[in-house]
């Protein structure tokens, strides 16, 4: 697994809140669009850009404060979860991709699956579904191995990786659970 990292707190980083103010550098990182992410908070972009990439756990707030920026952030932008936001972020241009990464060609099937289960913004209980495993301890052992094999530390930053390692594509339209399990009622 990467190494761990030291907590950095928010009111450290240089990025100025108001849209009008000069961008600082986390608005180098991940745009402001027009288009995409102009009413996201400055905790829900740092959300964003660092769980992309593996670094959630150094943003110096309370676990419940961390979960309910997450939680606002998939309600702004329409999706299941942290891990689709990053999807959805991705194939609108609203997070850039790093260079050069290393390329993504030791999955499997299942992996792939998975990854698609993650993107979309899948549970543990709609990979228990798909894989046809009925202990969430299976899956959860299934996940920490995709994530040893890819190098990641959990679903944001492995969505981020598939698309940085070239195993998704921009410009393929964002899969969603309705594709995945078809139709189903609320």
């Amino acid at each position: 697994m990467p190494a761990q990292v030291q907590p950095v707190r928010l009111e450290a980083l240089p990025v100025q809140a108001a849209p009008a103010e000069p961008a600082g550098e986390l608005d180098a990182l991940v745009p402001a669009s027009e288009e995409f992410m102009p009413d996201l908070t400055r905790d829900e972009r740092i959300l964003l850009l660092f769980s992309s990439l593996g670094q959630a756990a150094i943003i110096d707030r309370p676990e419940g404060e961390i979960q309910k920026t997450g939680e606002s952030l998939a309600e702004k932008l329409e999706v299941p979860n942290v891990a689709a936001a990053v999807n959805r972020a991705i194939l609108e241009g609203g997070l850039p991709l790093r260079q050069n990464q290393r390329r993504i060609t030791n999955l499997s099937p299942r992996d792939f699956a998975m990854l698609q289960v993650y993107a979309a913004g899948g549970t543990n209980m709609h990979l228990a579904e798909l894989l046809g495993k009925d202990s969430p301890d299976k899956v959860k052992t299934l996940n920490r191995r995709l994530f040893q094999k890819m190098d990641v530390w959990g679903r944001e930053h492995s969505v981020r990786a598939a698309y940085e390692g070239g195993a998704f594509k921009r410009g393929v339209p964002a899969i969603t659970l309705e594709h995945i399990f078809g139709e189903r009622p609320e």
